[in-house]
């Protein structure tokens, strides 16, 4: 990925968050098996998914070559009852990993990496494949 390419990305991680703060409130809906139905749980979920690959940016930048075992985003969104969660909670919490996520994107070695539960990831292959298009997904293409 080019300089340029990658700032795109950041830009695009942006309008994501954009996009996510212009919501308007959703109460929880626990019967919502799919994130489609509810966007409440598409919030909850793209904050564990967010959650889960910030850790492993994290200690990447920290320790390059990492080898980090992590709960899937979906087993942290069980594990932390996020169908039950309140809009606001949620929606605080995406919002401030979102900015500590932008502001580490800006500074850090994108090309370090390390392995997470077994496969190998730079920080570039963690926000391009597993962050920007799954939210790309969820926020404009919902199944």
């Amino acid at each position: 990925m080019t300089d340029a390419e990658w700032d795109e990305l950041l830009k695009e991680l942006d309008a994501h968050r954009q996009h996510i703060e212009a919501w308007e409130p959703d109460a929880p809906k626990p019967d919502a098996a799919r994130c489609v139905q509810s966007r409440h749980r598409t919030l909850a979920h793209l904050r564990a998914c967010q959650e889960t690959w910030l850790a492993a940016c994290l200690a990447f930048a920290e320790r390059p070559g990492a080898s980090l075992k992590l709960l899937h985003p979906w087993r942290l969104f069980d594990q932390q009852s996020y169908a039950l969660g309140s809009w606001d909670e949620h929606r605080r919490a995406f919002l401030t990993d979102r900015q500590r996520l932008l502001e580490l994107l800006r500074t850090c070695d994108r090309t370090i990496g390390g392995k997470v539960n077994g496969n190998s990831y730079t920080i570039e292959s963690l926000i391009a494949g597993r962050v920007a298009a799954h939210e790309r997904h969820h926020l404009f293409d919902p199944r």
